[in-house]
């Protein structure tokens, strides 16, 4: 059981950092297409950073062409996954964070790319 944990946290982290880097790549179309705030900006810093700091996980760099709304799902969804797997998966306390800085990073993103999506929720 352990190793299908295993397996699901390393396609699980996979699958938030490709979500990401569609994201990034969407908020970098968004600031060059438009003027921006600095909420998109800090979005885009806030995701970078993340996907710096998790790189150590090699995984292919062809982003599926979902819309935003999905690949935001897709990376909550691998967020809560490692997060409640984290004890058998053994995450680190600086995993744990940076997954809490990703949180904090995607309602950024979320408020920028989707405006007024996140009032409902």
């Amino acid at each position: 059981m352990v190793a299908d944990v295993d397996d699901g946290g390393t396609r699980a982290q996979a699958a938030l950092e490709l979500a990401l880097v569609g994201l990034q790549a969407d908020l970098r179309r968004h600031r060059r297409d438009q003027v921006v705030s600095l909420g998109v900006v800090g979005a885009t810093e806030g995701l970078s950073a993340i996907l710096a700091a998790m790189s150590a996980v090699k995984v292919r760099r062809d982003v599926p062409s979902r819309r935003p709304a999905e690949r935001f799902v897709s990376a909550r969804a691998a967020m809560v996954f490692l997060v409640d797997n984290a004890a058998a998966l053994a995450l680190s306390a600086q995993l744990l964070l940076r997954l809490a800085r990703t949180a904090h990073a995607l309602s950024d993103a979320e408020r920028v790319l989707l405006p007024g999506s996140w009032e409902s929720s």
